[in-house]
């Protein structure tokens, strides 16, 4: 048996000690493939390894080194033959098993991948265990398993507009029809007029301390604000069925008009008006509900405001629905909390608001307060 060079780790007196020795071959662990060791990485592991500043290495003597990429010279693995480029990261290499800062190591084939055509064992090694993890993270974050395709559309109008386009009727509680379809038309296509839109009312991600609180999780996708082609503000990303992910409106920068009126949804049924109302709890179920912004603080203060309010009252019949967060400051403008429910399917969720100023400020002023009850 020959030798070759190899970073050899001996346990000492005190500590360890690594040095650049020759290593013979017979001393290889059992393994049914020799590889020919071209490159191999420099990991925080192995710095902790060869330096002993921490407790990695498991057995000695020990090889350090926890990747490599070189060409396999004798194997009696049925996968692999002498001349194959392979690449190994892991499997206890430089921690319980002969590592990669020798000449030769001799692993089993099982941990071996076969180098991809037109990179090189500098290129694998350069990228190394750090990269290949990095990338494995970012695709994990990009692309959960099972994911499903989910769009969200928003807008925000004022309330008068609403007759440019719907009949009276269309007008009532829970009503549907043509005028639905027209004013969804407009807003794809940037022609209702810029005077019809609220555009200090953006679309929002909310934090995951939030999301959580409302039984959800938050999205940090890129969202698309309207007014170039489409007057809507959109967000697509992949998630998981089964989750909620949950988004806010809130104002930015001017405060008029105050009051969310009515809310339009569309999500697995077609586009449907609401007006917002406050219910009694665990009462009856609504797709709009109202809810004290006070309250509703407290409440993702407590980290609880989808299980003791929102999930007993909230009616998800279309996949998505919304929470109004009545502003008890009655100049300052409400906030909107849209739930979508990540169903099996790609979807379309669709959200239009319409807003109205409170007067509070005259006689009288600042409207009713809308509630609903079983009968």
């Amino acid at each position: 048996m020959a030798t070759f060079k190899a970073i050899r780790i001996d346990k000492a007196e005190k500590g360890t000690t690594a040095a650049l020795t020759q290593f013979d071959e017979a001393e290889l662990m059992e393994g049914d493939v020799t590889v020919r060791v071209e490159y191999s990485a420099l990991n925080y592991k192995d710095g902790l390894a060869v330096t002993g500043k921490a407790p990695v290495v498991r057995r000695f003597p020990m090889i350090a080194g926890i990747d490599l990429a070189g060409t396999v010279e004798h194997s009696s693995h049925p996968q692999w033959k002498a001349g194959d480029k392979v690449i190994c990261t892991g499997w206890g290499m430089g921690e319980t098993h002969l590592g990669a800062y020798a000449e030769k190591a001799r692993v089993k084939g099982d941990w071996l991948v076969r180098l991809p055509a037109g990179m090189s064992t500098r290129d694998a090694m350069a990228i190394g265990t750090a990269g290949f993890t990095a990338m494995l993270a970012v695709l994990a974050l990009e692309t959960p398993a099972g994911a499903v395709e989910y769009r969200l559309k928003v807008a925000s109008i004022f309330d008068q507009s609403l007759t440019s386009f719907l009949s009276y009727g269309e007008l009532n509680d829970g009503a549907t029809g043509p005028g639905f379809q027209q004013l969804e038309a407009g807003l794809d296509q940037g022609t209702v007029g810029r005077g019809v839109m609220i555009t200090h009312r953006p679309l929002n991600s909310v934090p995951s301390s939030i999301a959580r609180a409302w039984g959800g999780i938050s999205v940090p996708a890129q969202i698309a604000r309207g007014g170039v082609v489409s007057f809507w503000d959109e967000v697509r990303w992949d998630g998981r069925p089964g989750e909620r992910s949950i988004w806010i409106v809130k104002p930015d920068g001017r405060e008029r008009p105050q009051a969310v009126k009515r809310v339009v949804l569309k999500g697995t049924t077609p586009l449907t008006i609401y007006r917002p109302y406050a219910v009694a709890c665990g009462k009856t179920r609504v797709p709009v509900m109202d809810m004290p912004i006070p309250l509703m603080a407290f409440q993702e203060s407590r980290g609880d405001v989808w299980d003791k309010y929102v999930a007993k009252n909230i009616d998800m019949r279309h996949g998505v629905g919304v929470v109004v967060g009545v502003n008890n400051q009655g100049v300052l403008a409400d906030l909107v909390y849209i739930i979508v429910e990540q169903g099996p399917n790609p979807t379309t969720f669709e959200v239009v608001m319409t807003w109205y100023d409170r007067d509070v400020e005259s006689p009288g002023g600042g409207g009713p307060v809308l509630m609903r009850y079983d009968e």
